[in-house]
């Protein structure tokens, strides 16, 4: 095609454009007097709407808030640090006059080249409709927009609108959110923040650290890669004020490209429930030690497997012999559990169960996680199971709020993805004494330094936590080769100050693992990845150097001879 004969159709439709241009400018003058009649009455309309919006907003419901939000526009979220997680930019967005459109058909064909994305029967109906606006694409890009005016076609035009961007991308895809092409919050602390009256000039900051949030996602990356696992979730949280310092969730996704049939959009920390396995058994011996002052002095024969309730109930690894209290935790005996928990009493661990929060959705800052599973008829088999992790399935915020009793003397704490001042109460209820808080303070850390989690050890930090590895539940029972396998950690053991969960999805065991894919060779070395790096981000170690003799101490009477031994060694160094 030659240049003049591309200037000619040019010309020729820019003339057909002049002719009906005239012709409108005749229909218009006649439709004046219309025009303003109509135009004082919607000015009426409006100045009575105004007035209305204004005098409900002096009454502060929670209906109003979003009215504030869309007239002052979305503040920037930020993390404890200042770092920009969220902001809105104006961004040029793609629309069409379709009157003055000469060609549709070839029009869509040209903007498809430009957008691949677009339907082109859609684009194509839009364009050769009667009306003077239509949307043809939004938050188009400086290339597209490059793009399409050097086609040339009138009628196809730009409007600038303001658009929520994240610069840190996949990095808090889940817990910022994201938000709908108006900026209403559709996810995340973004749709949190639309239920408060906020000025857009004030950031919101949250608690969020964005060091600790991308060493974690490192970390769950390797793990997933490393042991071909289908998925992992992390949550970090400062247990003296319930701050969530870090929730991740993978495989994650780009908060500007959303697409709701993508899997990885699926928040596993506050949408996912999980049976933790082992992990329970942290609530399930507090609660029994809570009970009975003089536990830790009972000793109970597992030297044989368990029949309840026409269940066989055995542990992963037998030691086929009478145990101890910290034998039983530090081993992770399932037998052990079972018969402390029958001690303790059917109702006595459900009550416990509830005061953890662990049959109610948790609900942070006006979010709420899913609902927990559980057996509406609680019976003698329900309450054995769920004293090891098996027949119950919670969040990992579950997991995490009733984690802060121990750094609360028994107190729990409620959550939160607010920065807090540091002189904000954020107390639930009183669960534990102190006494036991203390108590499972010294097995957290047994466990850690001659037990099941022992991969999960940090030089300096007093690591203590418990392991889990559940079998995943399937029709008509358990699949013994798909696991969640788990660790919790709360740091220095003798204070906690720091709590981490890590939980890898289906896990495959490797060479360098002997084949196995538990939480103790899966999911505790993750952790102890994260709590390494946060002690060097955060200046913290060195916690309370004598802390291991008095566990040794404590506990060593309670210990087979070898193990007592091997206790002393460790706490030697």
């Amino acid at each position: 095609m030659s240049a003049l004969y591309r200037i000619n159709q040019i010309n020729s439709r820019v003339l057909k454009m002049i002719s009906r241009k005239g012709e409108a400018l005749k229909k218009a003058s006649l439709r004046v007097p219309l025009i303003m009649t109509a135009f004082v009455f919607l000015f009426t309309v409006v100045a009575i709407r105004v007035c209305d919006v204004s005098l409900s907003e002096q009454g502060g419901g929670h209906s109003n808030a979003y009215v504030a939000v869309s007239i002052k526009g979305k503040p920037d979220i930020v993390d404890r640090n200042g770092m920009l997680l969220a902001t809105t930019l104006d961004v040029d967005s793609l629309y069409a006059d379709p009157v003055h459109i000469e060609d549709p058909k070839t029009t869509a064909y040209e903007l498809k080249k430009i957008f691949p994305d677009l339907n082109l029967k859609t684009t194509y109906s839009r364009l050769a409709s009667k009306q003077r606006f239509a949307w043809i694409s939004r938050r188009v890009t400086p290339a597209q927009k490059t793009a399409v005016m050097a086609l040339g076609i009138p009628g196809l035009d730009f409007k600038s609108e303001p658009s929520r961007f994240y610069p840190q991308q996949n990095l808090f895809a889940h817990t910022v959110g994201y938000s709908g092409l108006d900026q209403r919050g559709l996810s995340g602390i973004e749709r949190a923040i639309d239920q408060l009256d906020l000025d857009a000039s004030d950031a919101v900051q949250v608690s969020l650290d964005s060091r600790v949030q991308f060493s974690v996602r490192e970390a769950l990356v390797d793990t997933v890669e490393r042991f071909n696992a289908k998925g992992a979730v992390s949550v970090v949280v400062d247990l003296k004020t319930g701050e969530i310092l870090s929730s991740v969730s993978y495989p994650d996704f780009d908060p500007h490209k959303i697409d709701l049939k993508n899997p990885a959009m699926f928040d596993q920390a506050m949408q996912g429930v999980f049976e933790l396995g082992s992990v329970m058994k942290i609530f399930s011996t507090a609660s029994y030690l809570d009970h009975d002052r003089k536990s830790m002095l009972r000793k109970f024969d597992a030297s044989a497997p368990l029949r309840r309730g026409g269940f066989n109930i055995h542990d992963y690894h037998p030691l086929n012999r009478v145990m101890t209290v910290p034998e039983i935790f530090m081993h992770s005996s399932n037998i052990g559990t079972v018969l402390m928990t029958e001690m303790l009493g059917v109702e006595n661990l459900q009550e416990r169960y509830r005061s953890f929060g662990f049959f109610d959705p948790v609900v942070i800052d006006s979010m709420q996680t899913a609902s927990p599973i559980y057996p509406k008829q609680w019976r003698s088999i329900n309450a054995l199971t769920a004293s090891y992790g098996h027949g119950i399935a919670l969040t990992p915020y579950h997991l995490m709020q009733a984690m802060t009793v121990f750094a609360n003397e028994g107190a729990q704490q409620n959550l939160t993805f607010l920065k807090q001042s540091g002189s904000t109460s954020r107390v639930q209820s009183q669960i534990l004494s102190k006494d036991t808080v203390q108590k499972m303070q010294l097995l957290m850390r047994l466990s850690t330094l001659d037990g099941t989690g022992k991969k999960a050890d940090v030089t300096g930090l007093n690591v203590g936590g418990k392991t889990g590895t559940a079998e995943k539940a399937v029709k008509g029972g358990y699949n013994k080769d798909r696991l969640l396998s788990s660790y919790v950690a709360a740091f220095p053991s003798n204070d906690p100050h720091y709590a981490v969960f890590v939980m890898v999805n289906e896990p495959q065991g490797i060479k360098e693992t002997y084949g196995y894919a538990t939480g103790g060779w899966v999911a505790a070395p993750a952790a102890a990845r994260i709590m390494a790096s946060m002690k060097t981000l955060y200046g913290i170690g060195d916690a309370d150097s004598q802390y291991d003799l008095r566990v040794a101490g404590d506990l060593g009477g309670f210990l087979e001879p070898e193990t007592r031994k091997s206790l002393f060694v460790h706490a030697s160094y």
